[in-house]
């Protein structure tokens, strides 16, 4: 039970009164209007060193703590921690688990907190007392595809043909666009140089994808000449 400094001021003044009535009422019984005073002084003093007592903080923001954590049912072990915040009253610590995320943060009181000076050696985490953070969720796994390709020279620059699923040109601009990009990534890991153009055959129709500059050029060929050229075989992974 903490005590106010007016309260206390208001206790002693009553304490001083008393022991004038005492003085007063007691005549030339001296011994024992001392040994009054002294019982009454003491139980003062024992007040205000509890109060004193109770007011000091179990932790300061920046302490280097031990906390003691458990699973219910298991026996808990002491792990180093960070305090980064105290509230109001000062009995509770905001504490950081070293080596763990901010998503393990938590609230603890003096009965699980040891303050230390320095971090001092404690038992490492273990999966079955601390709780471990998710993984991280495992990369999508990708497909594998198989392309034919005619690597030329022609109309004096390098062309990397490919022939693609009619599907590469079923779908919105957007997505062909990024489609052809990740081809263009693909040629680029085998080495071979060259402008990349998409090709394929829809509704028997010629089709194409590759550098607007030279349409014109592009729009000149036919899937037989593409065919006849073929040279290479390309695996990518999208």
């Amino acid at each position: 039970m903490g005590v106010t400094i007016r309260s206390r001021d208001r206790f002693f003044l009553l304490i001083a009164g008393r022991i004038q009535q005492i003085k007063r009422g007691a005549g030339g019984m001296k011994i024992v209007v001392v040994r009054k005073c002294l019982i009454a002084l003491a139980f003062a003093f024992g007040l205000f060193n509890s109060s004193v007592v109770s007011a000091q903080p179990i932790c300061s923001v920046g302490d280097h703590v031990s906390v003691y954590w458990s699973k219910p049912g298991q026996e808990g072990r002491w792990f180093p921690a960070t305090v980064v915040q105290v509230n109001d009253t000062r009995t509770s610590c905001f504490v950081r688990y070293t080596g763990f995320g901010s998503e393990w943060d938590e609230w603890v009181g003096d009965g699980r907190l040891k303050r230390v000076s320095a971090p001092t050696p404690v038992h490492a985490p273990v999966p079955s007392v601390v709780p471990i953070p998710a993984p991280a969720p495992a990369p999508v796994a990708r497909q594998r595809f198989e392309y034919r390709v005619a690597h030329v020279n022609t109309q004096g620059k390098n062309w990397v043909f490919v022939h693609v699923n009619t599907r590469f040109f079923a779908v919105d601009q957007a997505t062909t666009r990024k489609f052809y990009t990740d081809l263009q990534s693909c040629v680029r890991g085998t080495n071979m140089a060259g402008d990349v153009v998409a090709v394929g055959v829809v509704h028997d129709q010629f089709r194409f994808w590759g550098p607007t500059q030279w349409r014109n050029y592009l729009s000149t060929l036919d899937m037989n000449w593409v065919n006849a050229r073929i040279n290479k075989k390309m695996t990518c992974y999208f």
